[in-house]
């Protein structure tokens, strides 16, 4: 079988789903190659051939097209000399499927594919193209499209975005659910780890909006006061972006700077020994001013198959990783008090052996991979 996978860039450190498929699928006997519009070296390339194909736009055409999406009035994704070279692509490796990972850029595809084409295409919903997007009349008109177009496949990671896409009337009969996974075998314990000497609440992520790292700091410091000993307990998060002055300042606004560390971007070498040594997982997701929300955090999956508890909430498909009062807990959005009280609460928890035993069974890559295998074949088939 040949696979030609698409997304706007590769090589990202956030993307490992992606790369976990191209390995398995390549190990299985089948030609990956992966068109992107920018990249970033990986090497990943010892599994997939790699088409780069960077976007050539005059500064015209790029404001034509943003004063269409700053309107709302129409999504213009054509691009001539991306249609060009996806032709010339397309007719040198004639793939038996196309597999586009973000609906929303997926896009960009469509709309430059040849007249002609015929082959089954797959368009993966994630988190932002299953929330934030769907603000936009112009996009839910081009997806509305896309899913009516009788070679279109969708893969939908969670129960909730497949229930707003149904509220929209798109088409789902050729749609599947697939949970995303993690690698266990990356995520392997370590008996011999040496624990922290403090109470550690952990947060691997990025600094973006939807992390509710804002309600996470005030419930910490809210925590903080209620203990009778503050200098044994730590939040520590990871993540750089531009909200990083405003989250450091915030931590300096509530005085808690001794207890909060912020590591930046850390590798994932450095990810698996931070689950090891913390205490708890927080993981305080909000959906945002402008609709973002998430999927199901794959950073939830990789501190559940190191066994912490979790504390998060009731938000987007987390509450089908996380059942509240048996695997972790989980508080309305944004409920800074009802945050804290759990934090209290869950202090006198231990590390939780069913959480290993779920992603193992449920979220584990393996399972992720072998049933989008299964996903290819029965398109091919039918």
């Amino acid at each position: 079988m040949k696979v030609l996978m698409y997304s706007h860039s590769f090589g990202l450190p956030t993307t490992t789903f992606i790369y976990s498929e191209i390995k398995y699928l390549h190990q299985n006997g089948h030609e990956i190659h992966y068109l992107c519009n920018h990249y970033f070296e990986n090497d990943f390339e010892n599994f997939c051939i790699v088409h780069h194909v960077p976007l050539v736009e005059s500064l015209i055409w790029k404001k034509f097209k943003w004063i269409f999406w700053k309107k709302d009035i129409k999504l213009i994704e054509k691009n001539k000399f991306f249609k060009r070279k996806l032709a010339e692509l397309l007719n040198k490796i004639q793939p038996d499927i196309i597999h586009c990972h973000f609906i929303y850029e997926g896009i960009r595809l469509y709309q430059n594919l040849p007249i002609n084409f015929s082959s089954p295409l797959i368009f993966h919903v994630h988190g932002y193209g299953g929330s934030q997007m769907l603000k936009k009349k112009s996009y839910i008109s081009e997806i509305d499209k896309i899913l009516k177009y009788p070679h279109c496949w969708t893969i939908i990671v969670s129960d909730s975005i497949k229930k707003r896409f149904k509220s929209f009337g798109f088409e789902l009969s050729r749609s599947i659910r697939i949970n995303c996974g993690i690698n266990l075998n990356l995520f392997s314990l370590d008996d011999n780890v040496i624990k922290n000497e403090y109470f550690t609440f952990l947060q691997v992520s990025s600094l973006v909006e939807k992390k509710g790292h804002v309600y996470s700091l005030q419930a910490f410091a809210n925590f903080l006061s209620r203990v009778n000993n503050p200098k044994r307990y730590k939040y520590i998060f990871t993540g750089y972006n531009s909200n990083f002055k405003h989250i450091k300042n915030l931590v300096s606004d509530l005085s808690i700077e001794k207890n909060v560390e912020i590591l930046g971007y850390v590798t994932p070498d450095k990810v698996k020994k931070m689950n090891q040594e913390a205490d708890v997982f927080l993981h305080h997701s909000i959906t945002t001013k402008n609709g973002d929300e998430e999927g199901i955090p794959t950073s939830i999956m990789e501190a559940m198959a190191m066994k912490l508890p979790i504390l998060s909430t009731f938000h987007a498909g987390i509450p089908e990783l996380v059942q509240d009062g048996v695997n972790g807990l989980l508080c309305p959005e944004k409920d800074v008090d009802n945050l804290s009280n759990q934090m209290l609460e869950i202090i006198y928890w231990k590390k939780l052996k069913k959480n290993r035993v779920k992603i193992k069974e449920q979220f584990n890559y393996q399972i992720h991979n072998e049933l989008l295998l299964d996903f290819y074949k029965k398109i091919l088939n039918s």
